[in-house]
């Protein structure tokens, strides 16, 4: 008893597998994550104090980090921004700080507002999904043209 097996395809499949390698890089998932970061940002902006010095809830944003200083595939930072951006103090909004003193003037309390846990805990989900979205789309319109290409 003899079974055929018969494959059609293969050349556009071929075409796109060998595709992928170019497609996913460390671009194209840093404008992915870039892209889906933004509500986070903005939940960051919402939830910073009120009361915080020196520009705290405009210091927030994302800033991409080069293939070469980059940890992994397509990192970003996602928060308070230095240089500039006057974000230097967040962590000490965030975690608190205990009584201090400099040259005996007494600096005070700050109390813990953990304001960046929170905006990370209401937008994960949100943020993870338009990640998937994004990459998804880029796969998408890439296997179509190479498939379109290819046939």
């Amino acid at each position: 008893m003899a079974t055929t097996v018969t494959v059609t395809g293969d050349k556009q499949i071929d075409a796109v597998l060998r595709g992928l390698p170019l497609l996913i890089n460390h671009r194209v998932i840093q404008a992915g994550n870039a892209e889906a970061a933004k509500d986070l940002v903005n939940e960051e902006h919402l939830l910073s104090p009120v009361g915080a010095t020196g520009g705290l809830a405009e210091s927030h944003g994302i800033v991409k980090k080069a293939v070469g200083n980059a940890g992994s595939l397509g990192e970003i930072l996602v928060g308070p921004r230095r240089g500039s951006y006057k974000g230097h103090p967040a962590h000490l909004v965030n975690f608190g700080t205990k009584e201090r003193s400099y040259n005996g003037a007494s600096r005070g309390r700050v109390k813990a507002t953990h304001y960046l846990e929170k905006a990370y805990n209401n937008k994960i989900g949100i943020v993870r999904t338009k990640i998937a979205t994004f990459i998804g789309s880029k796969l998408y319109s890439f296997m179509r043209r190479t498939i379109k290409n290819a046939g």
